[in-house]
């Protein structure tokens, strides 16, 4: 019996990657803020905060898992979720950024984990939502590739920013920008489509 061997999944590439983007965003500004911040609070005198920084940024994430759980229903197949958690993302960045003061720099990472944490989840459920049922765990499994690579080429560059400029505030530039698809993509994913068969698929 002949069973068909693909790769790749059978869905339209634009869609794939915008998927596999929005992703991305969200992994990278969550992979690259706990590489980096440990190195921007030690530059600007406050190694003191790294640990309770780091421990506000993943455990930011717990609350927002909770909210998504009971209010999943006004916040799947909505844009808008992924808009406020890219701008949210941006504004606890300038602050991270802008401040060495205690308070600040714990409320900004905290809420930029649940944010981030936010974005990610509602990431994890555009395969079941849009994708047809056969092709969930291509889908998926493409969107993690996009998705770790990019994150992987955000670290680097924004190494290479801060190594070349050398000064740690320009290695968030690139972690900045990393939010854009979450703003400018997010809005462009037809979430009122239903999935087409996996026979339909092309």
């Amino acid at each position: 019996m002949f069973v068909e061997q693909r790769w790749w999944p059978a869905v339209p590439l634009r869609d794939v990657l915008r998927w596999g983007f929005t992703f991305a965003s969200a992994s990278a500004l969550y992979y690259a803020t706990n590489a980096f911040l440990p190195g921007h609070l030690t530059e600007v005198g406050r190694s003191d905060l790294i640990n309770p920084a780091l421990t506000a940024l993943n455990f930011g994430q717990l609350p927002a898992s909770l909210i998504l759980i009971a209010f999943s229903r006004l916040l799947e197949r909505r844009a808008w979720p992924f808009v406020l958690s890219g701008l949210i993302s941006l504004g606890c960045l300038a602050l991270i950024v802008a401040t060495n003061d205690t308070l600040p720099v714990i409320a900004g990472t905290g809420v930029l984990g649940f944010a981030i944490g936010a974005a990610f989840a509602l990431c994890l459920t555009l395969p079941p939502l849009l994708a047809p049922p056969r092709e969930v765990a291509r889908v998926a499994a493409a969107m993690f590739t996009i998705t770790y690579a990019s994150t992987m080429l955000i670290s680097v560059l924004s190494g290479i920013v801060w190594d070349f400029v050398g000064v740690e505030r320009f290695a968030f530039i690139s972690i900045a920008l990393s939010a854009l698809p979450l703003l400018l993509l997010a809005p462009t994913i037809h979430f009122d489509r239903t999935p087409p068969s996996a026979s339909g698929a092309a």
